[in-house]
């Protein structure tokens, strides 16, 4: 996750390692659902993936529109039509 935490602390996060279990990605969402819902005043929950309550879902899905529209952009720019297919791995993360 090294690249990641480089990212969000270059876009001016402050990253909290966790000390819980494996020390996994697992355990990190797990933490930060916990600390979301005992701050819920100064925590905001924001996951890559449609999980949760609403509206945290259709915020995802919001947010990661903009890859797709953007694709589509510049596809169009460069093919001046959309392909026929188009083949993404697909998981967390993963696009």
């Amino acid at each position: 996750q090294a690249l990641n935490v480089f990212r969000m602390r270059m876009l001016g996060a402050t990253v909290v390692p966790v000390d819980a279990g494996q020390k996994t990605l697992k355990e990190a969402v797990n933490e930060a659902m916990r600390d979301w819902v005992t701050n819920v005043r100064n925590t905001h929950y924001i996951l890559g993936t449609a999980y949760g309550a609403h509206p945290y879902p259709v915020m995802v899905r919001n947010f990661q529109r903009v890859i797709g529209d953007e694709a589509r952009r510049q596809i169009l720019e460069q093919e001046e039509q959309l392909p026929d297919r188009l083949i993404a791995c697909v998981g967390g993360g993963s696009n």
